[in-house]
């Protein structure tokens, strides 16, 4: 959520990509899984479902009331701008607003499978919004979000 508030904030367009989103809880009970019912030396995929980075978006506006870019940055301009970026950080020691290497990994697009893990293992993925709300509440509850900013969290 923070970053999404700094993202917003600071970038106003949506970036061609996704990635797989997974709930950290999934994940802890898929290990808890593998340990009781996985085969010994096997490996599981547990990576939820890929979602674009406008899906995303989109479902946290909903969520949290902070509105998400709208505008459409397309992929060249976008390795330009983290070209920068990352060199901007390498000069004044600071992160990268918009690393180039996970632009890069965005734009691939990769879907990974947990077939596997959903089969022999029993994993199931709670809903993107399921987490997403969740991810707000927390934030509501223990982050101090700036009152003077339209980017604020709407109770």
């Amino acid at each position: 959520m923070r970053h999404f508030i700094s993202y917003s904030r600071l970038f106003p367009g949506i970036l061609d990509g996704g990635a797989c989103m997974v709930d950290a809880r999934d994940v802890a009970q898929a290990m808890i899984n593998a340990v009781e019912r996985g085969k010994n030396g096997d490996r599981y995929i547990t990576a939820g479902q890929y979602y674009t980075l406008e899906n995303l978006f989109q479902t946290l506006e909903r969520i949290s009331g902070i509105p998400a870019p709208k505008l459409r940055i397309p992929y060249n301009l976008t390795v330009i701008l983290a070209w920068f970026s990352d060199n901007y950080a390498r000069l004044t020691s600071k992160k990268s607003v918009i690393p180039l290497e996970g632009i890069c990994i965005m734009h691939e697009k990769n879907q990974l499978d947990s077939a596997k893990a959903i089969k022999e293992l029993g994993v199931t993925f709670r809903p993107l919004e399921e987490t997403l709300t969740d991810v707000v509440d927390w934030y509501q509850k223990t982050v101090v979000i700036q009152q003077n900013t339209e980017f604020r969290i709407q109770e």
